[in-house]
């Protein structure tokens, strides 16, 4: 969620409230997010109510929606008139900073605003925009700051999307406390914003009250068709369970795992089992793993080579995988696994009946990048 603001979680979401036809500025903006009217629509709608009215606050949220549609010859009109309302309004400086941002990649104007506007007071409206432009150059608690900024000043509570930017940017600062009061406010107005209940189970999971995330994952997960989504559920809530729910968590990532198979569970599937002294799951479920992909996979190399040396105390098959991790092995850990190695085929001929399971023929040949 790093850098992301609230559009990510508006889009795969809707707002159970519903509005009259009346064309305010307020309805017109919830159900644009909302997907009831058409962009080109919405924004048409919206651009003739700044046209005639003078309210520089309204243009701003206006920009900041045009710069999300990337509507730039729209923002540049819309900056214009909040020079005609204000000559020494910051809006056209911020929302040209972030046009060549998106643009072109090129961030030195940006800091050149973000300089300037040091020297001044910025209007509520502009420290809003201003969050626009932190959380673009990845600067989330500067964001969050100007946010809140805007929120309190009463402005903000008017505007429906502020709240969204400020719980998102909430949760990638890791301030969960502030996150999870951000969700239930917005839950309190709309109970099925499922991207909201998914981030209150995160700011729950934040503050260590596992138990009240694991019942709102429960419910998410019994709600949800789509996979790749329930597989995460299915994952966060396995991250949820004690040292003691062993099999719990491991049953929770084994459903994540087979709605998923790309999200690359096996590793997270392993430790829940060594972390419940289940070492006998543990190698049933790395022998479930195809080879091929094991030995690609440093990690999954030495979690087969750890099991068979510290639990199984087979040296012979331990050396096996923890020569195939050398062969795919960064440079960095190569000297270590290479010591490693030699002492486990030690420990293997010192214990002939171990070293039996393991002939001499399967242990491979390290490649020529990380010659044992």
């Amino acid at each position: 969620m790093k850098g992301q603001l609230a559009r990510s979680l508006i889009r795969t979401t809707q707002f159970s409230r519903t509005f009259s036809s009346a064309a305010s500025w307020e309805d017109t903006i919830h159900q644009f997010w909302e997907r009831k009217l058409p962009v080109d629509k919405a924004l048409k709608s919206l651009q003739e109510m700044v046209t005639k009215q003078e309210d520089l606050t309204k243009l701003g949220q206006y920009c900041t929606i045009l710069h999300e549609q990337k509507r730039w010859a729209g923002l540049e009109g819309a900056c214009k008139r909040a020079q005609e309302l204000d000559k020494n309004s910051l809006l056209p400086s911020i929302f040209g900073s972030l046009y060549k941002l998106a643009t072109k990649e090129d961030s030195k104007d940006a800091l050149e605003v973000i300089k300037k506007i040091r020297e001044h007071t910025p209007k509520p409206i502009e420290s809003r925009c201003l969050a626009v432009l932190y959380s673009k150059l990845g600067r989330n608690d500067a964001a969050l700051r100007h946010l809140n900024a805007y929120y309190k000043s009463g402005e903000g509570e008017k505007d429906v999307l502020a709240l969204y930017d400020k719980m998102t940017l909430e949760m990638s600062c890791r301030r969960f406390d502030e996150g999870l009061k951000s969700c239930d406010e917005i839950l309190a107005h709309d109970k099925k914003n499922s991207g909201t209940r998914f981030n209150k189970c995160l700011a729950l999971k934040g503050l260590n009250q596992n138990n009240e995330a694991i019942v709102e994952l429960t419910l998410l997960i019994s709600e949800t068709q789509d996979n790749a989504y329930k597989s995460t559920l299915y994952r966060h809530r396995a991250q949820c369970r004690g040292y003691g729910d062993t099999e719990q968590k491991a049953a929770d990532l084994i459903m994540s795992h087979k709605l998923c198979p790309e999200s690359g569970c096996e590793k997270d599937i392993v430790s829940a089992y060594y972390e419940g002294e289940k070492f006998e799951m543990a190698e049933k479920w790395l022998n479930s793993v195809d080879e091929k992909k094991v030995e690609k996979d440093v990690d999954l190399c030495l979690m087969k080579g750890d099991l068979y040396r510290f639990h199984l105390k087979d040296y012979a098959k331990a050396a096996v995988y923890y020569t195939k991790a050398l062969n795919v092995a960064g440079e960095n850990m190569r000297p270590h696994l290479r010591i490693q190695i030699e002492l486990l085929k030690k420990l293997a001929e010192k214990n002939p009946m171990k070293a039996a399971r393991a002939k001499k023929s399967e242990l491979p040949k390290a490649n020529a990048t990380g010659q044992a």
